[in-house]
């Protein structure tokens, strides 16, 4: 979410963490794509609109908000 979405570009510090998980799942709103102007990501990111987010969040056990 928000600026978090700039770790989904292949050529950022952040992106080895993401690939060194690889049985983790990864997805960015796509919101916060088009608000910052991403469009090529890693290959292991899943882009998902709020719909998506929503279910996502309805699949979790657990929820980490900091807000």
């Amino acid at each position: 979410m928000a600026d978090g979405v700039y770790a989904a570009r292949a050529n950022q510090p952040q992106a080895a963490l993401l690939q060194r998980h690889p049985g983790l799942q990864w997805h960015a709103l796509e919101e916060d794509l088009q608000a910052r102007g991403l469009t090529e990501l890693l290959p292991e990111i899943r882009r998902t609109d709020w719909d998506g987010f929503v279910k996502l969040v309805e699949s979790c056990p657990r929820v980490l908000s900091w807000y």
